[in-house]
């Protein structure tokens, strides 16, 4: 009778396996797939995420006594807090500002931390540059 009941629950946990987290192996959709009913027309799907375009990318790049600084900045108060962070991690280079004012930034709190941090890990380095 014991051998019984083991036998009915593996014969359970192998059809309902995929429910109780046991299943595995390709062919394991296709087998369960009665379990799934079927679905007819069609789905419109709208895609309304915000993403960032890839292309939005500053740099910095430090060679000899300047830097230099390329890329997109969302508006002009936030390059001019750029340049200031500049000054303040390094107040003896000359500045090359290449910098263009570009829609599609990172939330601002989120833009300026990740130039801070870059900005101050670059200042550790004699050339280098930071993106």
């Amino acid at each position: 009778m014991l051998l019984l009941g083991i036998v009915a629950v593996m014969a359970l946990i192998a059809a309902f396996g995929v429910h109780l987290g046991f299943g595995s192996g390709p062919d394991l959709p296709a087998a369960h797939a009665w379990l799934v009913p079927p679905v007819t027309g069609s789905i419109k799907v709208a895609d309304k995420t915000e993403a960032h375009p890839a292309g939005y990318v500053w740099s910095a790049t430090r060679i000899g006594s300047s830097i230099r600084l390329r890329g997109a900045v969302p508006s002009e108060e936030d390059r001019r807090t750029l340049l200031g962070m500049v000054k303040a991690n390094f107040p003896d280079l000359g500045v090359e500002d290449r910098l263009k004012i570009a829609a599609g930034a990172p939330p601002k709190e989120q833009w300026l931390g990740a130039v801070s941090f870059g900005l101050k890990q670059l200042s550790h380095l004699k050339r280098g540059s930071a993106r």
